[in-house]
C-alpha cells in the first residue's frame, strides 16, 4: 500500500492544473459546469441494468451532491452499488464544456458502464466500460 502513495500524489499533483482554487470553488466569472450524482431509476424493468453512483472525491477534495469544476481533466472516485463502497470506481474524465452534467451507472453481468450525460437532455457525452475489480478504471472523454 505504501508504493501506491508515491504515485497517488503524483496523480493529484498532475490533475491539480485544471482543479478548482484553492478554497475548492472556480474563480469569479469563469464559465463553470455542474456535475451531479444520478440516482438510479425505479423500473425493475430487465432492460434497466442502472446501478447507485455515488461520488466521492473530485480532484482529491470530498464531493458534495452537485459540485462546480471548470473544463478540463478530472479525477474522480465514485463508489457503485446500493453499499457504500461494494465497487470503487477511479475515474479519469473529461467535462467538455461549461454545462451540467451528470454520472450514470449501469452494471451487466460481465461490466460496469460509467457514462456522463448533459442534464436536460440526458445525450451522453462520454461513456467507459470495467470489467469488475476491486478499485475499476474508467476514463471517461468526450465522443468526437
Amino acid at each position: 500500500m505504501k508504493s501506491l502513495l508515491p504515485v497517488a500524489v503524483l496523480l493529484l499533483i498532475l490533475t491539480g492544473c485544471s482543479s478548482p482554487s484553492p478554497s475548492g470553488q472556480p474563480r469569479r466569472n469563469a464559465k463553470v459546469a455542474t456535475l451531479q450524482e444520478h440516482a438510479p431509476s425505479l423500473d425493475e424493468s430487465p432492460a434497466n441494468k442502472e446501478i447507485r453512483c455515488h461520488i466521492q472525491m473530485i480532484d482529491g477534495i470530498e464531493a458534495a451532491s452537485s459540485d462546480k469544476l471548470q473544463p478540463g481533466h478530472h479525477r474522480v472516485i465514485v463508489a457503485l452499488g446500493s453499499n457504500e463502497n461494494e465497487h470503487v470506481g477511479d475515474v479519469d474524465l473529461l467535462i467538455p464544456a461549461a454545462k451540467s452534467y451528470r454520472l450514470k451507472a449501469e452494471r451487466n453481468d460481465e461490466n460496469f458502464t460509467l457514462s456522463l450525460l448533459e442534464e436536460g437532455t440526458d445525450k451522453i457525452a462520454a461513456t467507459s466500460s470495467a470489467l469488475p475489480n476491486q478499485v475499476m478504471k474508467f476514463k471517461v472523454f468526450v465522443i468526437q
